[in-house]
């Protein structure tokens, strides 16, 4: 359980059977005075690399679903950013869209197959460098992604790597998780965690 910004407490459940049952105590004993909801959980998303230039987000979206109609029903275009000299795109789906995607790793696009792969929001500061917050909203003091050192990452010349998460975690929890790659490694234990936190929150309808 944890406060939240708006004056909310925030109760995490280990399961949907757990969440109903607190909701239901909840109101019996809160009454109309306050209110109790079960977050909607948000529908999967995918990241394309790898698209031709030439598309806006509805041209795209119409050569998505007329070249992949066998198995792409539901799908939005959230986001279409150049990356180098191709484009990729976050888009948003169903989740039988998603599985048939993820199962096929592509999606036919123009002329070029494109890899296909989920993506799991996270949401990071790049001032210090944590989870949860975005730089203007940041608390802290600017700590480098890299050394993990109080000056910009931009600026940092160290060749040795250390994690400012990781290193935070294990004083937080005297854990012992490794600290020698970046704050913006993939691998990194406490960004996984991050991922598993934000997978949870999806709607990946495996009944």
């Amino acid at each position: 359980m944890r406060p939240a910004k708006d004056g909310s407490v925030v109760i995490r459940c280990r399961d949907k059977e757990v969440a109903d049952k607190i909701k239901d105590n909840l109101e019996s004993q809160l009454g109309n005075e306050y209110t109790a909801n079960i977050p909607k959980k948000r529908c999967p998303q995918l990241k394309v690399i790898g698209i031709e230039s030439g598309y806006d987000e509805n041209t795209l979206l119409e050569a998505i679903k007329n070249q992949n109609k066998s198995f792409v029903s539901d799908v939005k275009v959230k986001i279409l950013k150049k990356m180098v000299n191709k484009y990729f795109a976050i888009l948003e789906c169903d989740p039988v869209t998603f599985r048939n995607v993820m199962s096929m790793s592509s999606l036919s696009i123009g002329f070029k197959e494109c890899p296909a792969y989920e993506f799991v929001s996270v949401i990071r500061c790049y001032r210090c460098c944590q989870y949860n917050h975005l730089i203007r909203d940041c608390p802290n003091n600017e700590v480098c992604g890299k050394c993990s050192r109080t000056h910009a990452t931009k600026d940092c010349n160290s060749n040795v790597h250390k994690c400012v998460n990781c290193t935070l975690a294990n004083q937080k929890t005297s854990s012992n998780s490794p600290t020698d790659h970046t704050a913006f490694s993939i691998k990194c234990s406490s960004y996984l965690k991050m991922v598993i936190t934000g997978r949870a929150k999806v709607d990946y309808d495996t009944t």
